[in-house]
């Protein structure tokens, strides 16, 4: 039996997704940026410490009747693009630095995002492929979006439309992550609970 902590990833790929809506809509434009630093580390941290640790060792097996080793390449790496931004994130806000710096990052990650959400709709991969995809492809057009709104910080009202949109894209994202964590903890709970 292997342990499998996707569900840590997913709740906490949620939480960070919601927090970087909220700092998209809220908190983008706004001249002092340190009070969500702290947040952003958080996240970050478990998400780099995850994600590399499902990058480098591979703990989804592949099984008699089911190959899961693909997660650990989507949710694996993914969830350490993710803590590289948050942590980039944290650092700046903290600093109070200007974010254009960060805008490549979210245009790749957001790239990346999408294109593996729709691999997992075209491979039919995970339970609820069309779900699971349509939360990175939300993510992945959410981060591509949110791309120009941090070259453009710090003006005030500067591409509201674009942090809005960038914005409700990440809040379903991550409600989308949340229900497949909570499902996760649920089927995990159970499955453990009968050994």
């Amino acid at each position: 039996m292997f342990i499998d902590y996707s569900t840590l990833m997913l709740v906490n790929m949620s939480a960070g997704l919601l927090l970087l809506a909220i700092y998209s809509v809220w908190g983008l434009d706004k001249p002092q940026h340190s009070q969500w630093s702290a947040g952003f580390a958080a996240v970050g941290l478990v998400a780099m410490l995850a994600g590399l640790h499902m990058t480098l060792t591979w703990p989804m097996p592949k099984l008699e009747s089911v190959n899961l080793s693909w997660a650990n390449i989507a949710f694996g790496e993914l969830t350490v693009l993710l803590g590289a931004l948050l942590l980039a994130l944290a650092l700046a806000t903290g600093k109070n630095w200007p974010l254009v710096g960060i805008a490549p990052l979210s245009l790749v990650w957001g790239l990346i995002a999408a294109f593996i959400g729709i691999c997992l709709i075209r491979l039919n991969l995970t339970a609820t492929p069309v779900l699971a995809g349509t939360a990175f492809i939300c993510t992945g057009i959410g981060g591509v979006v949110l791309t120009p709104a941090f070259a453009m910080t710090r003006r005030p009202g500067g591409a509201l439309w674009l942090r809005v949109l960038a914005g409700v894209l990440l809040a379903v994202a991550a409600m989308i992550f949340l229900l497949l964590g909570t499902s996760g903890y649920h089927m995990h709970l159970v499955k453990y609970s009968q050994l």
